[in-house]
């Protein structure tokens, strides 16, 4: 029975290095995205709008007219969102505020990216 508790405990340590490692590899990667302050909107891979974020403009909202519909975006204290959408799905509305680089807001049916601009 001994061994069975070894073996046990074998994986439990095996487990909790593997989760570690995990857990400090994606913090690394996180912590070196630059982020930046420009939001940079596209249609069909065309830059239509560049926003800087740490303007204080405060809040306001603009519409993207695409030929498959239209985008609304919500500009509000330094963070970018997509507020509304006449697109089936709305997952671009439920992305809520784009905060990094990791996950830019989409919304395939009409062809419009919300990202970060990169450095260079």
């Amino acid at each position: 029975m001994s061994s069975g508790k070894i073996k046990n405990s074998t994986w439990i340590i095996i487990f909790g290095v593997v989760a570690a490692i995990s857990l400090g590899t994606a913090a690394l990667i996180r912590s070196r995205l630059k982020k930046s302050n420009i939001a940079v909107i596209t249609v069909d891979g065309k830059v239509i709008r560049r926003i800087d974020l740490s303007a204080p403009y405060g809040k306001y909202t603009f519409t993207v007219k695409t030929d498959n519909g239209y985008n609304t975006v919500e500009v509000s204290d330094g963070k970018i969102r997509i507020s509304d959408a006449d697109c089936r799905d709305k997952i671009c509305v439920d992305h809520g505020l784009l905060e990094d680089n990791t996950f830019p807001i989409v919304c395939l049916p009409h062809k419009v990216v919300i990202s970060f601009e990169e450095d260079g």
